[in-house]
């Protein structure tokens, strides 16, 4: 089994899991309560995704070289599989994370994942791989650039979002066992929509530069990101709008007393 690691490919594979994580938790941090030694529980949890992530090497040397050498269709399927496996780990990092429903933990997986695909799009499908190729021959420029624009629509998100409802509680869409069923539905459904549309852009190509890009794919992906994160605020702030109400409700109901 050839092993193959250079500096390009490690950054591109440990950054999603880092993305991923930073913008699942600038939703929670300010929002929920955290557990008992929660420092304890970061410091394990991220070395835990760093070690999951940094799997997808080994992945890759056994599926291209190995049982699926040649098989592009088994080996899309398992690197799929790869970061659904590894976005759905990021789920139960939150929940052992913070004091919350495992629905809460889902919902902040699909709001994360949506700032850092709409990052992936922009800055390494579009720029790095179709616009402007020698940047990625400059990894700290590259690496910069692409921080860069991350930080910039993840305080987009703080600003617009995470601002507005982070005095809010329990999110849910009826009970516990409902919202989880619908907030695995939704982030199944970003999840399928996003590589589905990576692939169409892509247009079979397998290097690193992609030379006939099909724009409608990277027009799917951010369009499922964007519509999933209008999805979450109408979901927030449907539910900001009842503890209002019932807040209002106790209130009226003190008053009479």
């Amino acid at each position: 089994m050839e092993f193959n690691l250079n500096a390009y490919d490690l950054f591109e594979e440990l950054r999603f899991i880092v993305e991923l994580v930073l913008a699942e938790l600038l939703f929670a941090l300010p929002c929920y309560k955290k557990r008992p030694r929660f420092g304890l529980r970061i410091g394990i949890g991220s070395a835990g995704l760093l070690g999951l992530s940094f799997l997808y090497f080994v992945w890759r040397a056994w599926l291209f070289n190995g049982l699926f050498a040649g098989n592009g269709v088994a080996i899309a399927t398992w690197i799929l599989l790869h970061y659904f496996l590894l976005t759905l780990a990021s789920t139960f990092f939150l929940f052992w994370c913070f004091d919350y429903h495992f629905s809460q933990a889902l919902l902040n997986t699909v709001g994360g994942y949506a700032v850092q695909h709409f990052c992936f799009v922009i800055f390494t499908e579009l720029l790095a791989r179709t616009w402007f190729v020698g940047i990625i021959d400059s990894l700290p420029l590259y690496i910069g650039v692409s921080t860069l624009g991350f930080g910039l629509l993840a305080g987009l998100r703080y600003v617009f979002f995470v601002r507005k409802f982070k005095t809010l509680g329990t999110v849910r869409v009826g009970n516990e066992s409902s919202s989880v069923l619908a907030f695995s539905l939704l982030f199944v459904l970003l999840f399928a929509l996003t590589f589905s549309g990576q692939s169409i852009y892509q247009n079979g190509a397998r290097t690193r530069v992609v030379e006939n890009p099909l724009y409608l794919g990277a027009f799917v992906s951010l369009a499922s990101c964007s519509l999933s994160t209008v999805v979450l605020y109408l979901i927030y702030f449907k539910n900001q709008k009842q503890q209002e109400k019932e807040m209002l409700r106790q209130q009226m109901e003190e008053e009479e007393e």
